[in-house]
């Protein structure tokens, strides 16, 4: 029989204890071999004491379920059940929340409508604001006009007033 490298003895001699030591050898080997092979695809292989593979350590094709020749898990009745309902409830929560949001958005339009009615409402009433500043600017430029002449300077013809609730100047003696 020959001997290993990776047997620890010097001694290449065929013996009773070469025997042993030669076993141990090739059973690290075959180890270091199926472990290579794990990391793959393969199972693991359980293997007696000397190498030997077990009889039902998952050696042999895999069982077949389901149609086609292919793995497949069956879903219990009441898994889909149970889904279903909890769509359901999911569903009608959604529905409700969208509800409420519409009632939400109606509500918003609504007070959209007032807020700009009151706007233009404002605006309307500026506008009557700045219209009745500009007469009375107008008025007191007149006013100012009146003030700065000097009363002793020939006697200039007024310009008329706009409104003829305006005091009438005193005659001069």
């Amino acid at each position: 029989m020959a001997s290993d490298s990776n047997s620890p003895s010097d001694e290449r001699t065929a013996g009773p204890g070469s025997d042993r030591l030669a076993a141990s050898a090739l059973k690290l080997v075959s180890e270091r071999g199926a472990g290579t092979a794990a990391a793959g695809s393969a199972p693991h292989v359980k293997t007696d004491g000397m190498g030997d593979v077990k009889s039902g350590a998952g050696v042999g094709p895999a069982p077949v379920h389901g149609e086609g020749g292919t793995l497949g898990r069956k879903l219990p009745l009441w898994l889909f059940v149970v889904l279903f309902v909890l769509f359901l409830i999911g569903y009608g929560y959604q529905t409700q929340q969208a509800g409420r949001l519409q009632d939400e958005v109606a509500r918003l339009e609504t007070s959209l409508a007032r807020a700009e009615g009151r706007l233009e409402s404002h605006r309307t009433h500026l506008l009557e604001i700045r219209g009745g500043v500009h007469d009375l600017s107008s008025r007191l430029e007149d006013l100012r006009v009146l003030i700065d002449r000097d009363p002793t300077a020939e006697v200039a013809p007024m310009p008329a007033p706009a409104d003829s609730a305006a005091p009438a100047e005193p005659a001069q003696p």
